[in-house]
Order: C-alpha cells, then structure tokens, then sequence
C-alpha cells in the first residue's frame, strides 16, 4: 500500500525547495510553478479520508516565521506574473466583481501552511501533519487552484502548450 502522506511529504518538499529558488526561463519557471500546484492539489486529494483526530490537534502551528514568508513573496515576485483578476465567490452567479489577486502571495501563503505541516512531519508529527495539511487545504487549495488557473492562462497566452 502506498504511503499517501510520505508521497505528500516529498511533493511538499520539492514546492519548498523550488520557491526558495526557482529557476530557468520565464516559461519554465511558470510551468514549474504549474506542475507543483497540480502535483499538490493531486496529492492533498489523496490523504482523505482524514484519520481519527489525536488527542490534541495544533490547528496553527506557526512555525514558519513572518521573514521566511517575506522571502518566498520577494521570491515569487520574480516570477513572470504577479497580479491578475480572481472572483472571491466563484459559486455565486452572477460573479461578485473581480478583485485583484497575487500570484506571489498564493505561493508564499501555501509555503507557509505546506512547510508547517513538513516541519510536524519531520519531527515524527504525522498525525498531526496529516491534520495541518487536510486542515489548511481550505486556505492554501484556494491559493493553489488560484495559481493554476493565472499559469495555465498565462502558458496558453504563450502558447506553451504547443512545444
């Protein structure tokens, strides 16, 4: 049986280390960006069901400090888009009126909840990081559907797709 949550682990880790420092044409740097949001999304998926709560669940662990958060946004910047037009509601028809959304916030805000989990996971925590991870899927699965759809427009504007 395959063990979802060390898969999750290690696709964790690698967002990590490449938005730390991403690297490569502006193209290749958005792919990549595109490939670890699907590569998480696909993965989150698979750690549902969530086990039976521990005694005691950290809800915000807060482990990854506002200054490491900073250097993933300045990070991030660097990345060949920045903003770009969202809905906040995307279930109410009509649409709400767009807002204006950060690509750069979306990577540094699933850094940090990703990155929390991996420090619970790394300190022996699985529970408690399969806990972190299903937990904060709200938060940081909205910043990462977020970033596929601005990336994959943004490589189809390209016209990346087409080799």
């Amino acid at each position: 049986m395959t063990d979802h949550l060390a898969v999750f682990a290690s696709v964790a880790r690698r967002f990590q280390s490449w938005a730390l420092a991403p690297t490569g044409t502006e193209t290749e740097r958005a792919q990549a960006a595109l490939g670890h949001f699907l590569d998480l999304y696909q993965g989150a998926l698979r750690l549902l069901p969530l086990p039976d709560p521990p005694d005691e669940i950290d809800e915000s662990p807060e482990t990854v400090r506002e200054g490491e958060w900073k250097s993933v946004y300045e990070i991030a910047g660097g990345l060949p888009v920045n903003y770009y037009s969202a809905v906040s509601q995307p279930l109410v028809v009509p649409a709400d009126e767009p807002v204006i959304a950060d690509l750069a916030e979306d990577i540094a805000d699933v850094f940090r909840d990703l990155v929390e989990g991996l420090r619970l996971f790394d300190e022996g925590e699985r529970t408690q990081a399969h806990w972190q991870w299903v937990f904060t899927m709200a938060h940081w699965g909205e910043h990462a559907t977020s970033a596929i759809r601005v990336l994959h427009a943004f490589l189809a504007d390209r016209d990346a797709f087409l080799g």
